[in-house]
């Protein structure tokens, strides 16, 4: 996380402080990982068709290493204080191979009274979607620093 925040402050005009994440695909597991295990720096976080595996499927995928509780959002939601936690969303395209990881962690989100925004649209796991729906994360984004 400190490499990411000093990264990003070396690269563009980012203040100090707390901010904005999101990507799409594994990014957007990745900036809704980040976000749930250092709520703290974030105060919004949205994810584009991200993938949500289960501690349990996280070594059926090569890309995935380390520690797999360190990985799964799933513990890392079990862990969070929802008083300090940014505005998570996520969403994904009904035609997309991640829908049903999307769709088991919204319900995992919900069972566990954690606020959040789900949203399904039509589209597939592509560029396609992804141009069209960051607008929406930009909106979240943009109210949420305001």
């Amino acid at each position: 996380m400190e490499d990411l925040a000093n990264h990003v402050r070396q690269t563009f005009p980012a203040a100090t402080g707390r901010w904005a994440i999101g990507g799409s695909s594994m990014g957007g597991f990745g900036a809704v990982r980040l976000g749930l295990k250092y709520p703290h720096r974030f105060y919004s976080v949205w994810s584009h068709s991200g993938g949500f595996p289960t501690a349990d499927t996280l070594a059926q995928h090569w890309y995935w290493s380390g520690n797999a509780n360190d990985l799964d959002c799933y513990a890392l939601v079990d862990q969070l204080d929802t008083r300090t936690m940014p505005r998570l969303s996520f969403d994904c395209g009904v035609e997309d191979h991640l829908l049903d990881d999307n769709r088991r962690f919204h319900a995992y989100l919900q069972a566990h009274g954690i606020p959040h925004g789900y949203y399904e649209h039509p589209g597939r796991h592509d560029w396609e979607y992804w141009d069209v729906h960051v607008r929406e994360a930009l909106r979240q984004h943009v109210e949420e620093l305001k």
